[in-house]
C-alpha cells in the first residue's frame, strides 16, 4: 500500500521546542499527498517533501499523514514538548550629527532636532516584537493562548504611507531571488505604532489602520 511508505526527519522524541513551528522533511511514495497537522505540503516527483508543522496550544505531538491515489491513508505521530511562552525581539537604530544647512537627503523635520546654534541631530529607531504565552496562568485561565505582535518605527507617517504603496512596486524595486520564502506583512499600520494582542479568537489592535467597519457614516 503506497500510503504506508513514509520516511520522516523530525526533532528527537520528547525534545522541547523553542516555538510552535516544527520543521519536518521526509520521503514517501511518488504520487502520494502529505499533510502536516492537517495542512498539505508539496511533494516532488521523487516523493520528497519538506515543510513546517504548526502546533496548537494544546498539541503534544507532530502528526504526518499520507494519502495515496486510491484514498488510503497512513498516519505517523511523534511526541514533542512546546514551551509555554516564547518571544522574539528585534531593535535597530541609526543617527547622524551635522551642520544645519548641509542636511543630507532623508533628514526631515519629523526625524531631526536642533542641537545648539548650528547643529542638527537626525535619527531613526525601529522595534519589532512577537511572542506568545499559554493562557492557563493569566487572568485565571480565561483564554487558552495569548499572542502579541508590536512594531514601532519613528519615521513612519500616515500622510506618506498611502503614496509610497501606490508608486513603489516591491517586485520591481526590491526583488528577492533564490528561495521560496513567503513575505508576510504583520504590522499593518500607517502610523509609527502598531500593537496586536490576540487572545484565542478575540483581538485588540492599536494603530492607524483601516478597520473594515461598514455602515457607520458621518
Amino acid at each position: 500500500m503506497p500510503a504506508r511508505v513514509l520516511e520522516v526527519e523530525v526533532p528527537p522524541a520528547g525534545a522541547e521546542l523553542p516555538g510552535r513551528s516544527v520543521p519536518v522533511r521526509g520521503k514517501t511514495a511518488p504520487g502520494n499527498r502529505v499533510f502536516l497537522q492537517g495542512n498539505e505540503v508539496g511533494v516532488d516527483a521523487e516523493g520528497r517533501f519538506a515543510g513546517s508543522a504548526w502546533l496548537g496550544v494544546n498539541d503534544t505531538e507532530v502528526r504526518v499523514t499520507t494519502e495515496d491515489p486510491a484514498g488510503n491513508k497512513g498516519i505517523l505521530t511523534h511526541p514533542v514538548k512546546v514551551k509555554d511562552a516564547a518571544w522574539f525581539l528585534l531593535a535597530m537604530g541609526e543617527s547622524q550629527l551635522g551642520k544645519r544647512g548641509a542636511e543630507l537627503d532623508g533628514v526631515d523635520a519629523h526625524t531631526s532636532t536642533t542641537v545648539g546654534d548650528g547643529l542638527y541631530l537626525h535619527g531613526r529607531a525601529a522595534v519589532y516584537f512577537r511572542g506568545y504565552a499559554k493562557g492557563s496562568e493569566i487572568l485565571g485561565g480565561a483564554f487558552e493562548q495569548y499572542k502579541v505582535t508590536a512594531h514601532v518605527d519613528t519615521t513612519r507617517r500616515r500622510e506618506f504611507e498611502a503614496f509610497y504603496r501606490q508608486v513603489i512596486d516591491p517586485e520591481q524595486f526590491y526583488p528577492v531571488y533564490g528561495d521560496s520564502a513567503a513575505e508576510v506583512k504583520e504590522a499593518n499600520s500607517r502610523g509609527p505604532v502598531y500593537v496586536l494582542v490576540e487572545a484565542d479568537r478575540s483581538t485588540l489592535t492599536v494603530g492607524n489602520f483601516k478597520s473594515g467597519i461598514r455602515g457607520v457614516e458621518p
